[in-house]
C-alpha cells in the first residue's frame, strides 16, 4: 500500500471506465477482480475480497438445505430479506469459493430442491449488485501496480458518468494453409479519443531496402511472437477486434505460442490468454484479462442485416463501399488485409 509523508495509509479517488471484471481463486477464496483505464489516461485494476458466492434458497427448505450443504462445513446459511418471484422468503447460502458453493447447488438439486441465482456467475452478480456498467469512480486505499498503474484494495466502487478514451488494438495474422506457421501479424492501434493511428506489420524475414517503414522483420516466427507480445503489452489497448479474431486469429496464436515454448500473456496480468470454444458459431470466447476482445464477425452475425458471404471483402464492400486493397480473400479465417 502506498503512503505519503506522513506515514498514513493512501486513499484516492479515481474515476474511470470498467473494462473487464472476473472472478479467481487464491488460498482458497474466490475474490472478485476488475481492470480498466482511468479518465486520465492511467490504468487500474481492483481486489474485493469481501463478497462471498451466494444462491438462495426457499426458507421451506431450511431443515433439508442445513442437513445436506452446511453441516458439511462447506458452506453457510443466514436469512435473506429477499422473495423468490411467487413471494416465497428465501435463505442465502453462502462458501468461501465458488467451487464450494457449485458442490453445494449440485447436490441440492439432484434431491430436488430448487436453487435460486446458482448459475449466476460470482463477477456477474458482484456487478449487477452494483450497478456496474462502464464508467465508476472507486475511491479507496491504493498501491502502484505491476501491470496496471494503480491497484485498489477492497475500495468503494459505484456508478458514474464518466468519459473516458479507449486503447482498441486491430489484430490480423498471416499463416500456412495448414495453420502451423504464423509469417505475418497486423497491429494497428487507435484510440477513441481521437490520437494518433499505430501501424505495424510483422513477418518473418530478411528487411529489404524498399521495405515500408511500418514493416518490422524478425528472424524466425519464435522471435516474431515474442516481439508482437512485447508491442501489445506497450500499446496496452483495452479493447482487441479483428475479422473473426477469435476462432482464428486468437486461436491460432494461441496454439503457435504453446507449440514454441512460449507464454502467451496478451492481457494485463500473469494469466495467459486463452479461448475456449463454443458449441455453435459466434459461442466461442478469448479471454485476454484485463482486455475485452471483440468480434467484428461475431457483431455483423448477429445483427439484422444479411449478406451472400461473411468474407470481410463482401462485408465491407457492403457497409462501406469500399473493398480490400489486397486480392486473395482468404474468407472467414483472415490474414493481412487492408482497406481501400
Amino acid at each position: 500500500m502506498c503512503r505519503d509523508s506522513s506515514g498514513e495509509a493512501s486513499y484516492r479517488e479515481y474515476r474511470g471506465f470498467l473494462v473487464h471484471v472476473y472472478q479467481q481463486d487464491r488460498n482458497g477464496r474466490t475474490a472478485v477482480y476488475g481492470v480498466g483505464r482511468g479518465e486520465d489516461g492511467s490504468t487500474f485494476g481492483f481486489i474485493d475480497r469481501r463478497p462471498a458466492p451466494t444462491f438462495y434458497t426457499r426458507r421451506a427448505d431450511r431443515e433439508s438445505v442445513g442437513a445436506m450443504v452446511c453441516e458439511r462445513g462447506e458452506a453457510s446459511l443466514n436469512s435473506s430479506d429477499l422473495c423468490t418471484i411467487r413471494g416465497e422468503p428465501v435463505d442465502a447460502v453462502t462458501a468461501r469459493s465458488v467451487r464450494l458453493l457449485r458442490g453445494a447447488s449440485d447436490r441440492l438439486r439432484e434431491e430436488g430442491i430448487l436453487t435460486y441465482e446458482a448459475d449466476i456467475a460470482f463477477h456477474r452478480c458482484f456487478r449487477l449488485q452494483q450497478d456496474l456498467r462502464g464508467p465508476v469512480v472507486i475511491r479507496g486505499p491504493v498501491q502502484r501496480g505491476t501491470r496496471v498503474d494503480h491497484v485498489f484494495v477492497n475500495p468503494e466502487i459505484r456508478p458514474s458518468e464518466t468519459t473516458t478514451s479507449l486503447r482498441v488494438l486491430a489484430l490480423d495474422i498471416e499463416t500456412t494453409p495448414e495453420h502451423d506457421l504464423v509469417t505475418a501479424v497486423s497491429l494497428v492501434l487507435f484510440a477513441t479519443g481521437g490520437t494518433e493511428d499505430v501501424e505495424e506489420v510483422h513477418v518473418t524475414g530478411g528487411r529489404e531496402t524498399d521495405d515500408p517503414s511500418f514493416l518490422r522483420c524478425h528472424t524466425d516466427e519464435k522471435a516474431m511472437l515474442t516481439a508482437v507480445r512485447e508491442r501489445i503489452t506497450e500499446m496496452d489497448p483495452d479493447i482487441v477486434t479483428g475479422w473473426n479474431v477469435i476462432d482464428f486469429d486468437l486461436r491460432v496464436l494461441v496454439e503457435r505460442f504453446t507449440k514454441l515454448g512460449l507464454a502467451c500473456r496478451l492481457g494485463r496480468t500473469r494469466d495467459e490468454a486463452y479461448v475456449r470454444k463454443g458449441e455453435r458459431f459466434g459461442g466461442s470466447m478469448a479471454i485476454l484479462r484485463g482486455r475485452q476482445v471483440v468480434d467484428a464477425m461475431h457483431l455483423i452475425r448477429r445483427s439484422t442485416r444479411r449478406f451472400d458471404d461473411y468474407r470481410l471483402g463482401t462485408v465491407a464492400q457492403e457497409i462501406l463501399g469500399r473493398g480490400k486493397l489486397l486480392g486473395g480473400d482468404s474468407g472467414i479465417e483472415g490474414g493481412v488485409e487492408a482497406i481501400e
